[in-house]
């Protein structure tokens, strides 16, 4: 059980890492392109899916009850599901603004 915990907090750390490398490359793509400082959004997206990791982390170590039973501990799901559910959208949104034109290009 806690190790399928582990690996979910590792998938949830490896997007925090893609949102980062996402908002260096729109950083370059903004410089070039002299459009303004959206990118920031995927880094405090970033920040908001590795808090919500941390504190997954902290609830795991501590053996919450919520590991059993998420649905009746509404402070475990707020902060480790939905701090990451935050983070994620507003990546999506960012990323979604800056690398749009990628999809509009035609031939």
């Amino acid at each position: 059980m806690i190790a399928g915990h582990i690996i979910g907090l590792l998938g949830q750390f490896a997007i925090g890492v893609a949102l980062i490398v996402l908002a260096r490359l729109s950083k370059r793509l903004g410089k070039v392109t002299h459009a303004r400082r959206y990118y920031i959004g995927n880094y405090i997206a970033a920040f908001l899916i590795v808090l919500g990791g941390v504190l997954r982390l902290y609830f795991i170590t501590q053996g919450v009850d919520a590991l059993r039973a998420p649905n009746q501990n509404m402070l475990y799901t707020l902060f480790s599901d939905g701090l990451s559910a935050i983070g994620i959208t507003l990546g999506l949104i960012v990323t979604w603004y800056y690398w749009s034109w990628l999809l509009a290009e035609r031939d």
